[in-house]
């Protein structure tokens, strides 16, 4: 273990290097790192005693002026910790740990790059630990803020965030509002990259979700005003920008994804119960409208603008069809309005180019809204006219295959819509009845094909369709009935070939 530091030093002559020794050297350090976390494996607690004791060395030897000559050593034992943070990320608690971590807001930097950047690795591989030190977090955390806008730490200082606001929220609330005035400093510097920016977003959301009610759209609106103003240019029809506009979408998918709308309704809920309930009391005021559903009422139709100009671009409408699917999980059944108008955005993009992870929105949207029945008719109809487009896409080509992800998609849908609802395929679900004879025939080609995967998914539906034509759905019953012997030759002839 002692060779393994002494090989991972990076010597003080690092930066004279050129980027060719730097990456020969990463890849080296890359292989050490490996070795000393199978080290740990075998020596346990014996190799953490070690490494604390070399710890305290360092930073005692990077105490004042021998700062610049003995940085790489407080460096390499900061990488050697980073390095097992992974294995011990399922073990109980560890008092060698612990006194290693309540270390790392005391480490003397000196302004050395390399040692800020290994302590914030340190700190973001053993955030699920630090959930349990509230007061440790808050040591942290200005360490983490203060790196964010730096365009040479941000990639460490981002990810580290990112980790502590997934693996420990709760121990970072009381930081909530340091942290997202970081952030939107940092972003506002304009001087990160665009993955760093849209890496921010997620400790964003989730700490603008601790805010009162009143401040999370006001929080939201301010940070993402400016970008949504890029993304309306970059979607005219003069600019075109797909690389900006994706950026945007992403930045905004990332912050539903991690924004907990929920905590601010309930809140709101809970005021105007109160506000109500004795008999003398003024009536409640209005209930705070979701942030998320105010937000994607100015985002949709950029959006939709974006759709109708890269529709047969895969790249852009994934990013599109992602940023539905996260808003989509977060709103609440009041939100008709919206909820129609995403029904109609799907409907028209995929009437224009059929992808496959629209199937992704439309599952979400049914998730949401499966136990109010207002929707169930345009939910119907937005499954049937999707299962008629891919079924005449499908179609329409020489070679099936070409479109395989996309009847995987379908038939994946239609397994579980038929699994968890199906009275959807029921004469009363309303308009727009799902075509079951035409999806039952459509299956029975797809067996054909050689893609395993979207042959299985097939497979699955007709186990669904089965299940589900019972005497109290005569209709799935009929068709099982007259397409069964078409089944059951392709099944014949499926075999024949394995």
């Amino acid at each position: 273990m002692e060779s393994l530091l002494k090989k991972s030093m990076m010597p003080l002559s690092y930066d004279n290097w050129t980027s060719d020794q730097k990456e020969v050297f990463r890849c080296y350090r890359t292989d050490v790192a490996d070795c000393i976390m199978y080290c740990h494996n075998i020596l346990r607690d014996d190799l953490l005693r070690l490494l604390n004791h070399h710890m305290d060395e360092a930073v005692t030897m990077c105490r004042g002026e021998g700062h610049a000559r003995h940085w790489p050593y407080l460096e390499t034992c900061l990488y050697s910790w980073a390095a097992i943070g992974e294995s011990m990320a399922e073990e109980e608690e560890n008092p060698l740990l612990v006194q290693f971590l309540a270390k790392l807001a005391t480490v003397p930097f000196g302004g050395q790059l390399p040692v800020i950047t290994a302590t914030l690795d340190c700190i973001g591989g053993f955030a699920e630990w630090l959930g349990g030190y509230p007061a440790l977090v808050a040591s942290l955390v200005p360490v983490v803020t203060s790196a964010v806008g730096d365009p040479q730490l941000s990639m460490s200082a981002t990810m580290a965030l990112k980790d502590l606001a997934r693996d420990c929220p709760d121990a970072l609330q009381p930081c909530s509002r340091q942290v997202i005035t970081a952030c939107a400093e940092a972003l506002a510097s304009r001087r990160l990259k665009p993955s760093e920016c849209v890496r921010l977003m997620y400790p964003i959301g989730k700490m603008i979700s601790f805010l009162p009610p009143e401040e999370v759209l006001r929080e939201m609106e301010a940070m993402l005003a400016p970008y949504l103003v890029e993304l309306e240019t970059a979607v005219s029809s003069a600019t075109q920008d797909k690389a900006q506009a994706l950026f945007v979408l992403k930045m905004v998918t990332t912050l539903f994804q991690s924004l907990d709308a929920k905590p601010s309704e309930k809140a709101a809920a809970a005021s105007a119960s109160s506000s109500s309930s004795g008999p003398n009391q003024p009536p409640p005021p209005p209930r705070l409208a979701s942030p998320i559903a105010t937000l994607l009422n100015r985002v949709l139709p950029l959006a939709d603008a974006a759709s109708k100009t890269w529709y047969s671009d895969e790249e852009a409408m994934d990013a599109i069809y992602l940023l539905l699917k996260q808003s989509s999980a977060c709103l609440v059944s009041s939100n008709s309005n919206l909820t129609a108008r995403m029904v109609e955005f799907l409907h028209n993009s995929f009437g224009r180019h059929p992808h496959s992870t629209a199937f992704d929105v439309s599952r979400q949207l049914v998730s949401v809204h499966l136990s109010d029945g207002q929707f169930q008719p345009i939910l119907v109809g937005l499954l049937s006219s999707m299962a008629e487009r891919s079924i005449a896409a499908a179609q329409s080509v020489a070679n099936p295959s070409e479109l395989s992800d996309l009847l995987a998609s379908l038939f994946q849908n239609m397994a579980q819509t038929l699994k968890k609802n199906p009275y959807f395929f029921a004469p009363s679900a309303g308009a727009g009845l799902i075509d079951t004879g035409a999806l039952f025939n459509c299956a029975c080609a797809t067996l054909h094909l050689p893609e395993s995967g979207t042959v299985k998914y097939a497979a699955n539906f007709f186990v669904a369709l089965s299940a589900a034509a019972t005497t109290d759905n005569p209709t799935l019953s009929q068709v099982v009935h007259a397409g069964g012997l078409n089944l059951v030759k392709t099944a014949i002839v499926c075999l024949s070939k394995v």
